[in-house]
This record gives C-alpha cells, sequence and structure tokens, in this order.
C-alpha cells in the first residue's frame, strides 16, 4: 500500500502549478483540481520530510486536515517546517477554489464524461493494471481513490469503475502539453528578479545556503523567502546602507497588483502605526476581491517577503531555539511538564545542548540565537535599545553582568503581564549565549548577594552603589573597584539622600524627597508607588498598577501585587471581576496579610515573571508595505 501512494504521489513532483481556474472548461477544472491537489501533497511532504511523525498523519485524506495536523505539530515540535507550511497556504486556496468549482451541478452528461486517461498517462494505467491483475487489487482500489481526493464521489466512483472495466481510451496524456501550463505563463508566477547590488550585503554563509537551496530545486519564492530572513536579521547599521532599493522593489510591485487606491489605504495604515493583526487583516481583505487568481497569488508571495524588509514580523520566541533536534526538543519539553524541574533546570539543559553542539552545527545555532535576540530585544524593547546592547557587547566595554541587567531592567519594566511574560521567557537564553554571561554575582568586594532575574548587587557597603556595587555615592569620592568611597573634603556627608534631595535639615534627614520617594534618606518609594529609592536616578519608583493609587508590594512570586482592591474587582492588580463578594472578615485578613507583606518588602522591588515555556509559539503574520514616503517613519 505504502508503494503504490508514494507511486502514485510522485505524479505530483512531475508537475508544475497549473493556470486560474476558467469556467469554461470543465474537463480542465477537474484535471487541474487532482494536480493542484497532488502538488500540494508532495510539497507539503517535502515540508515535513525530516520529521520522525511523518508517517502517522501524511495519508489522511482530506488536504485541510492534513495541512491543519502538519501545522499543529510544527508549531509544538518542530518549528523550523512553520514557515515553509505558511508559504503552502496560497495554493491550498487555489485548490479550494477548484474543489468549490467542480462540485457544482452544472456539468452536462458530455462534459462528465471526461476519463481515467486526462488524470493519468497509459504507462501508469498499465502499471496500475498489473499491480492489480497480480497484487493486492483492494489496495489499488484505495490508492486510486485516494488520488483522486476532492472530486465528488459520483465521479471517484465513475473513474475508479473505469479502472477496473479497463476500456482502454487514447491518453490525452500522451499528447505533448495538452493541459500544462506554457513557459510564458508559469513566469507570470515568478517574482521580479532582485539586482545583485540590492544584495552586496549578503556574507559568504549566506551566498551559501542560497547555492544550497538553488541545488536543491527551491522554487523561487523559497529563495526569496530566504533573503527576506537574511535581511531581516541583519544589524540595523547595515539594513539603513540596503533597506531602500528593497523597500522601492516592494512598494513597486504591491502596489501594481493591488492598485494604488488599496494600496494607499495600506500606506496610512502603515503610517498610523496600527498593529501589524490590523495590517494584515486588511490587506489580506483586498487581495480576496482581486479579480485573478495570478493576482491573488502574487500578492500573497511579495507579502511574506516585503513585511520582512519592512519588519512587520512579530517575535516568536520558538525563533531562539529552531537549532535544537527533535530529540533535545522531546526532552526539553519532558521537562517542561515535570512540576519538579523549574525552569533555571531546563535553561541549563539548553544551554548543556548548546554547548555540546559542534562544528557547522554550533556555528548556525549561534548565528540562530544572536539574530533571534536581536529581533527579541528589537520588537520587545524597541530599535533604538537593541543597537546599543548590541553596540556594548561587540565594544566590551561594559562587564556582562551588566548587560544583562540591563536587559532585565527593561523586561521589568513592560508595562503588560503577557508581554512582560513573554519577554522574561527568553531573557534566561540571550543572557547566557548571546551576551555571554555565565549568572556569577561579581560586586568589587562590596556586596555578597545579587538579585537572581535582575542580576544587581544587593546591599553595597562601603558608600557604593550601582549594579556591580562600581559607583560612589553622594558626597564620595573614590575608585569603588580598587577600594571604598571616602567622603569629600570639605563638603557636608551627613545629607545621603540617594539623589532624591539636596537638602537636609540640622539632623541630617533629607527633605522636599523628589522623584515619588520618601524616607529620611529618600531610601522608600512613596505610597502607591514601587521600586528601588537606592539607585539612585529619577525612574527609580514606579506607579503601582493598582485602581485609585493604591498601594502595591513585590509578592513571593517576584511579581507586583495590589495590597487591597476595591469592591467587585480582585487579582493581584485588580483588573479581574469579582464574581461573588467575600465575606468581611475573609477581607479583613487578606488586607492585613498584603499589608504585612508590604512593610516586609519595602526595599525588596523589581523583578516580576517567571520565564515561559520552550517552544511557546504566536502567528506571526503576513503584512504589507508602503511607498517612498514611508522610510520616514523609524523602523
Amino acid at each position: 500500500m505504502d508503494k503504490l501512494h508514494e507511486m502514485i504521489g510522485r505524479l505530483g513532483d512531475e508537475k508544475q502549478e497549473e493556470p486560474e481556474l476558467s469556467d469554461k472548461n470543465t474537463q480542465s477544472q477537474e484535471v487541474r483540481l487532482v494536480d493542484t491537489r497532488n502538488i500540494l501533497r508532495a510539497r507539503l511532504q517535502r515540508c515535513t520530510s525530516s520529521w520522525d511523525s511523518r508517517n502517522s498523519f501524511e495519508k489522511i485524506p482530506s488536504l485541510d486536515k492534513y495541512w491543519d495536523s502538519a501545522y499543529r505539530i510544527a508549531k509544538q515540535w518542530h518549528p523550523e517546517s512553520v514557515e515553509c507550511l505558511k508559504l503552502l497556504q496560497p495554493l491550498l486556496q487555489k485548490y479550494r477554489r477548484f474543489q468549490l468549482a467542480v462540485q457544482k451541478p452544472k456539468f452536462d452528461d458530455e462534459e462528465a464524461k471526461i476519463g481515467l486517461n486526462a488524470f493519468l498517462s497509459s504507462a501508469h494505467i498499465q502499471d496500475l493494471r498489473h499491480m492489480y491483475e497480480y497484487g493486492d487489487s483492494n489496495a489499488v482500489e484505495e490508492a486510486l481513490d485516494f488520488y483522486f481526493e476532492g472530486l465528488p464521489s459520483f465521479r471517484r466512483k465513475a473513474l475508479v469503475d473505469e479502472f477496473l472495466a479497463f476500456k482502454p481510451r487514447r491518453s490525452v496524456r500522451d499528447v505533448p502539453n495538452p493541459l500544462q501550463q506554457d513557459d510564458s505563463e508559469a513566469d507570470e508566477l515568478d517574482p521580479e528578479e532582485l539586482k545583485p547590488e540590492w544584495l552586496a550585503w549578503q556574507t559568504p554563509r549566506h551566498k551559501n545556503l542560497i547555492s544550497k537551496m538553488i541545488i536543491g530545486k527551491a522554487d523561487k519564492w523559497e529563495i526569496m523567502n530566504e533573503i527576506g530572513d537574511q535581511f531581516y536579521h541583519l544589524r540595523k547599521e547595515i539594513r539603513e546602507q540596503y533597506k531602500s532599493n528593497l523597500q522601492e522593489y516592494c512598494i513597486r510591485n504591491v502596489q501594481n497588483l493591488i492598485g494604488q487606491e488599496n494600496f494607499n489605504v495600506i500606506r496610512s495604515m502603515y503610517l498610523d502605526t496600527d498593529h501589524i493583526e490590523q495590517l494584515e487583516t486588511k490587506f489580506n481583505e483586498l487581495v480576496a476581491e482581486l479579480p485573478e487568481e495570478r493576482q491573488r497569488l502574487l500578492a500573497d508571495h511579495y507579502a511574506v517577503f516585503c513585511r520582512k524588509i519592512f519588519r512587520l514580523v512579530n517575535f516568536e520566541p520558538a525563533d531562539l531555539t529552531i537549532w535544537l533536534t527533535s530529540a533535545q526538543k522531546m526532552a526539553l519539553g519532558q521537562m517542561i511538564q515535570n512540576p519538579n524541574v523549574n525552569d533555571t533546570q531546563i535553561y541549563d539543559k539548553m544551554y548543556e545542548f548548546y554547548m555540546n553542539t559542534t562544528g557547522e552545527q554550533k556555528e548556525e545555532a549561534g548565528d540562530i540565537i544572536e539574530s533571534g535576540c536581536r529581533h527579541f530585544i528589537a520588537h520587545m524593547f524597541g530599535d533604538d535599545n537593541a543597537e546599543e546592547l548590541e553596540e556594548l557587547r561587540l565594544a566590551n566595554t561594559v562587564s556582562r553582568q551588566h548587560l544583562a541587567a540591563r536587559l532585565a531592567t527593561w523586561a521589568r519594566e513592560v508595562s503588560d503581564e503577557m508581554d512582560r511574560k513573554r519577554a522574561e521567557g527568553s531573557l534566561s537564553i540571550c543572557s547566557r549565549i548571546y551576551l555571554a554571561y555565565d549568572g556569577s554575582c561579581e560586586c568589587n568586594g562590596h556586596a555578597n548577594e545579587c538579585d537572581g532575574m535582575g542580576h544587581e548587587c544587593l546591599n553595597c557597603t562601603d558608600n557604593t552603589y550601582g549594579v556591580q556595587c562600581e559607583l560612589c555615592m553622594e558626597s564620595f569620592t573614590g575608585n569603588p573597584l580598587e577600594g571604598g568611597c571616602v567622603p569629600i573634603e570639605g563638603e557636608e556627608t551627613s545629607c545621603t539622600c540617594n539623589g532624591h534631595s539636596e537638602q537636609c535639615d540640622s539632623e541630617g534627614k533629607c527633605q522636599s524627597c523628589l522623584h515619588n520617594t520618601v524616607g529620611d534618606s529618600c531610601e522608600r518609594c512613596a505610597p502607591g508607588f514601587h521600586g528601588d529609592a537606592t539607585t539612585g536616578t529619577r525612574d527609580d519608583c514606579t506607579r503601582c498598577p493598582c485602581p485609585d493609587g493604591g498601594d502595591c508590594f513585590i509578592n513571593e512570586q517576584q511579581l507586583v501585587e495590589c495590597v487591597k482592591c476595591p469592591a467587585g474587582k480582585h487579582g493581584i492588580t485588580c483588573a479581574e471581576d469579582t464574581a461573588a463578594p467575600k465575606d468581611d472578615a475573609s477581607k479583613v485578613s487578606q488586607e492585613e496579610t498584603n499589608e504585612k507583606k508590604l512593610n516586609e518588602s519595602m526595599k525588596e522591588e523589581g523583578n516580576e515573571g517567571k520565564l515561559i515555556e520552550v517552544g511557546q509559539h504566536q502567528e506571526s503574520s503576513n503584512s504589507s508595505i508602503e511607498d517612498n514616503s514611508i522610510n520616514e517613519r523609524d523602523e
């Protein structure tokens, strides 16, 4: 049976994509439906060829179910195949349109007499006949029915019955190129060629990968998609140098396909900084209204490439883990599901996998993680922060602990809880591999303990402060890297206000504390704010995310939690509606507990969240682009 499916399935590899649907030729529609179906199934098999679980679903008769199953498995276990499967969506939509057309009960008797010869060559029919007579006849019938999947049931039955009756007819397939696309029509679905000077940024590694794809007979759109990926992950300064030609290329081709009016709609949404999902939805609506199938296919293909040129791509945490093998992903998945395994152990194991990788595989894994981390940082915290961190990393002028602390601070300041968790889920791998931070706690001899998630030294002594106790407090001088800090001669040193005030009373108590701080040394955040007031910056204390300016504290999970919620609200930030009010006794008890926690944590601020699970996915989506004036918008 497997041999039969393989033999019939090979037909899909021998065909090219068929031309657009035409209501004038019923015979052409049925043949094109079967051809498109087999092309699509062959490409699905190509996308999943490296999977161990491939055989469990590739024989699903329904192509829609086949694609859905493959895509679901890819998102969980094989993220490297997700983009390949997404590229098949235009072909899947084309197959559905052919299928809908042939299901309509409008064929007259003559049109319905299209025979087996139109679908299979005489040589294939003879091979199948031989296998039917001398092998497994039931398997042959099943394979034929499988091959004609998509046609109405009465048509499949008629074609199988014709095979069983075996009344040979002159084979339409023996006529030279009976229904195949001519070269000019096939060329219409190819992209406009990219000029070599537009790709001068490609490294030898980039070029080698493209060469391998060409040798492997990848189609032109697959190669375009890879070039888009390469450009997307370049450093900003290189992108800035080469982006204009590629953006103009995208603008010209998309505008020609969807029209000036529709293009202006997309351009306006882009300049208004609408969400990627909104841009994608609107673009898909406009493409669906195009009159020709060729236009729709080309628009979809260009969108995949151009959204990367214009950086309209959502960040996927799984982008950082696509270098893992299937076995390694399985091992990490089992650890994630084990309640006795914590996040640190999971990332230690991932780091172990990386360190044990050798040769070209390790180089590739390093490239994936570096480009993925730059993407993650730019997407979550902005291009400017990403470029600043990259420059410091390459210049090696500050410690790795400093860089990791800066990254953790940015993640901690993300206001949306879901976004914050997604950001924190990528911190460990980016800190350990991209920033090369080994997790050590170096405080220049002025502290013995670091914040586990923020990587900052705790309780600096010797009149020092900073991530690594590397700075002297106000009114003190010295070199904390070689010793402590001593009072500046001639200056009053009894007034220590952590940088939040310059006024003290006669007893040295700070007056008029600024930046939302309070205390004799402006060492605490004011009610309704949280943070570490001793850091010495204007942004030490952040407003609590609580209704009516309520107080908050850092709970045991290192999350910001409101001390009390108003009536009808609950949750750590009082954001959820309460179904039924608690009794007064439980309310008082909870409020007293939270008040106690607040008092205990007045000086412990700043770290939120747990690491998210490895391989979590979010739909990355196709979007669209704008004209030359779009370049005025910052990436």
